[in-house]
């Protein structure tokens, strides 16, 4: 039986091989990291503008449903109201009209803020919150909550004075 010649071929990178391959992927990464970086903020920023949006709507939906003044407020606490959005907000039965929760069991919903996120909310001096009426109605000038992300205005939420909740995106990104 003649024998075979045994040819042992080794199948696998060369280390030149593989140092080309590294650097076409490093490229890559380089080339889509901050086109990814972007896409990830304005994702969060819709996210955030919808919860902003659901939570105007809903605090409007439990006053009617409840038949008194419901609020919503920024908070940093869940527990009471502050000046800022960017730290989160509550919704807050306000039967007596004051300008924080009377008890603890008066607190409907509290959303903490995104630290990666800017709100802005340039409100007059006499609306530091968002007040629904029982006929869902939002007394005093409409209010304008603009969402920020990485230095740029991205979109907002516009509530009437009817108490109903509109959200969009802005076409253009000026710096905030």
């Amino acid at each position: 039986m003649p024998r075979r010649p045994s040819c042992s071929r080794h199948t696998g990178l060369t280390l030149l091989e593989l140092m080309a391959t590294l650097a076409v992927l490093g490229l890559l990464v380089a080339v889509a990291a901050p086109s990814f970086i972007e896409t990830v903020s304005s994702l969060r920023a819709d996210a955030l503008r919808m919860q902003l949006n659901s939570a105007f709507s809903g605090a409007r939906m439990a006053a009617v449903t409840r038949r008194e003044n419901v609020s919503v407020c920024p908070s940093d606490d869940g527990r009471r109201c502050t000046a800022e959005w960017s730290k989160g907000w509550l919704t807050y039965r306000d039967p007596l009209r004051r300008p924080q929760p009377a008890a603890e069991q008066d607190i409907l919903q509290y959303y903490p803020g995104q630290t990666a996120l800017t709100l802005l909310a340039p409100t007059s001096a006499g609306r530091p919150r968002l007040r629904f009426r029982p006929d869902g109605s939002s007394m005093g000038i409409n209010l304008t909550v603009t969402i920020c992300a990485r230095g740029r205005r991205h979109s907002r939420v516009i509530v009437n004075n009817a108490g109903r909740a509109r959200s969009e995106r802005l076409a253009d990104r000026a710096p905030c």
